[in-house]
């Protein structure tokens, strides 16, 4: 990114994100194991990484981006990833085949706790700001 992206130039990043529900759900250790690397724990239902967004804005920041925007997406989807009990209802949601009116309303309430993934979109600003926020950092 450093070397390909332009002062002032924007990068958009998105990744799964640990929601306010997906912490909740590892402090009642509700997930089998919680880090890869340990040996004893074999993670076979291992599905992805859920990263830390304010670690990786903060990290970011670090190498010279600023924040424009952030915003988590696919409320839908993180409920009902989390949540089986409401996994067929909001599948049929989330598929298109029930609920095309409310949708986007269902979707903003639950991405207040149960995002899936989350958008950064930061901007490369020009080096002599950049050696102000690493000190700010």
């Amino acid at each position: 990114m450093a070397r390909t992206l332009r002062e002032g130039g924007f990068l958009f990043i998105t990744f799964p994100f640990m929601s306010p529900l997906r912490r909740l759900k590892v402090k009642m250790g509700m997930y089998p194991c919680h880090t890869v690397n340990d040996a004893k724990s074999k993670c076979e239902n291992f599905y992805q990484f859920a990263l830390s967004a304010k670690k990786v804005q903060h990290d970011l920041k670090r190498f010279g981006y600023c924040l424009v925007e952030r915003r988590s997406l696919e409320g839908i989807k993180g409920l009902k990833d989390e949540v089986k009990i409401v996994n067929p209802w909001l599948q049929e949601v989330y598929d298109g085949k029930r609920g095309r009116i409310y949708r986007p309303l269902l979707d903003a309430f639950l991405l207040l706790f149960a995002g899936y993934i989350v958008l950064l979109v930061m901007q490369k600003v020009d080096q002599p700001i950049m050696r102000s926020l690493i000190r700010d950092v």
